[in-house]
């Protein structure tokens, strides 16, 4: 790129939205200066992949996190299926509502 910055992925946190909701909002993890680039959502019967881009400068930056939020629409609803970082494979965890349940003993979260 011209502008002395190139793209790289950005780390998702956790999403947040119920069953029945069609919108997700996505936190991601950026350092100060990185700036958004682009998202891709790749909808399956099983997951939702969701992969974020942002441009970096090159060299250096500092090493501290911050927290950013954007929203996606999905195609329909999100039901059961998971939502995973197209960019790690990994899980994203939904984000605690005050309406769950609290954890369990000896559970998930404990």
């Amino acid at each position: 790129m011209a502008s002395g910055r190139f793209r790289v992925p950005a780390r998702i946190d956790a999403y947040d939205a119920e069953p029945v909701d069609r919108q997700l909002r996505i936190d991601y993890v950026t350092r100060p200066s990185h700036r958004f680039d682009s998202v891709s959502v790749e909808e399956a019967q099983e997951a939702v992949e969701i992969a974020i881009v942002v441009t970096a400068p090159r060299g250096q930056t500092r090493a501290a996190g911050h927290m950013h939020s954007l929203t996606v629409v999905l195609a329909a609803p999100l039901g059961d299926r998971r939502v995973i970082d197209a960019c790690t494979g990994s899980v994203v965890p939904r984000l605690r509502s005050p309406m769950d349940p609290p954890p369990q003993p000896g559970g998930p979260g404990t």
